[in-house]
């Protein structure tokens, strides 16, 4: 085994936005060898320890990241390593935040009145806070986000 030092930025591939508070499970194969939680730059350092044959300064793709907000899984990064030769690693994982437009479509809410507004008014608080810089659209352009979170007015 080799003890490893292993430093990350997790950023949003859309915007480069830094995403803090995200728990990051680091894999070796099949084997789990890591968690870590990202700071509020999106920054991560954990120490981890690998099988021996990462070698030195060439390419290798052995670890792989899941990437979770609380208990939702949101991407599984797998990440070409170049070694310092000091037992160090380091690499930026950008993950896809963007729901895919078909996923959208099926988790419509159609929204009559305003009690069922207040019925679902934590699930579309969720789904603001989920898009890069969701809180400022809502203030500019409400009904496009709402369009787009695929909540019908």
């Amino acid at each position: 085994m080799s003890t490893l030092l292993l430093t990350g930025v997790v950023v949003d591939a859309s915007n480069e936005r830094e995403l803090e508070a995200l728990r990051v499970d680091i894999h070796c194969g099949s084997s789990h060898v890591a968690t870590a939680i990202t700071s509020a730059r999106g920054e991560f350092v954990q120490k981890i320890e690998i099988p021996q044959g990462l070698p030195s300064g060439r390419p290798t793709s052995q670890l792989t990241f899941h990437v979770f907000r609380g208990d939702e899984a949101l991407d599984v990064a797998e990440q070409s390593w170049r070694s310092s030769g000091r037992g160090r690693l380091s690499a930026r994982l950008a993950l896809d935040l963007q729901p895919d437009r078909e996923e959208s479509t099926v988790n419509r809410l159609s929204i009559g009145s305003y009690a069922e507004l207040l019925k679902h008014e934590q699930e579309i608080l969720r789904r603001i806070r989920a898009v890069p810089n969701g809180g400022n659209l809502f203030l500019i352009h409400p009904f496009l986000l709402f369009e787009d979170i695929g909540v019908e007015l």
